[in-house]
């Protein structure tokens, strides 16, 4: 039995998983397999911090860059003539939404043409409650799920792509914001920084002030270096592809092969 494991996010905000159901079959999961597939080096680290055991039965088999081949397609969007920074995902919890808008409600009074753009799951009338979001809201923009396509061009026009998540256990919005060239804003958990490398621009996950000064900078395009992080970016992307996810995985899959042979070997 070969398995994938994504990250240990539920271990780490147990709250998500109440009764803790998710957690045992996890555990289960990675108790019995033969080998364990990781999606990033920090999946891995966290692996064998959690399960020193497992060490010897896992590999690491990262995540492909899938916006390679994505063509972007325009759209007339009402915040198309402005700045804006891009949010994409799920936007509770650890995803961490409400640093991100508190630093851009702060960001707004130095850069008060600044849009926050949103393509993530429906907003629930709680959830826009806890954000204060009234019917006259006119610099934020909710967008639910886009196609690719558009989501491309979303990232190619905006000022600043922003990922807040306290934690990830690889982070493909990145990778489709910087093969689309879009700069990179990040919190600095493990797993963005092994997937961004020096393509980004860092804050601690609680950190609102360094965040709204990068916002800033964004709204008036006066990033640091900004021309080079977006090219490093679009490098960094293109060094991910799920040509090189299939061959690890093939060689994840040859390893238990190899050790079932051996086995039963020893076994006759």
């Amino acid at each position: 039995m070969v398995i994938t494991v994504y990250d240990f996010i539920l271990e780490a905000f147990p709250e998500l998983d109440p009764r803790g159901n998710h957690r045992r079959w996890q555990r289960t999961a990675i108790e019995s397999a033969d080998h364990i597939c990781c999606i990033s080096q920090t999946t891995y680290h966290e692996l064998c911090q959690r399960y020193p055991s497992a060490a010897s039965r896992a590999s690491v088999t990262m995540l492909g860059n899938s916006f390679a081949n994505v063509v972007a397609e325009a759209a007339s969007l009402p915040f198309s003539d402005r700045p804006f920074v891009l949010f994409v995902g799920r936007r509770g919890g650890y995803k961490n939404f409400e640093v991100l808008w508190e630093a851009w409600n702060r960001a707004r009074h130095n850069s008060p043409d600044l849009a926050l753009v949103a393509v993530g799951p429906p907003m629930k009338a709680r959830e826009r409650r806890s954000l204060d979001l009234g019917p006259d809201q006119k610099d934020f923009f909710y967008l639910g799920a886009v196609p690719d396509g558009q989501l491309k061009s979303l990232y190619q026009a905006c000022s600043a792509f922003v990922f807040p998540s306290k934690m990830e256990g690889f982070g493909l919005p990145a990778l489709e914001a910087m093969e689309s060239g879009a700069p990179v804003i990040a919190s600095g958990c493990e797993a963005l920084r092994e997937v961004i490398d020096s393509a980004g621009y860092y804050f601690d996950d609680s950190d609102v002030d360094t965040l709204t000064d990068l916002l800033i900078a964004a709204g008036t395009d006066s990033l640091a270096d900004r021309d080079q992080k977006v090219l490093q970016g679009h490098r960094r992307a293109r060094e991910f592809s799920w040509d090189r996810t299939a061959a690890q995985t093939i060689q994840a899959y040859k390893t238990v092969v190899a050790n079932h042979g051996r086995g039963r070997s020893q076994a006759a």
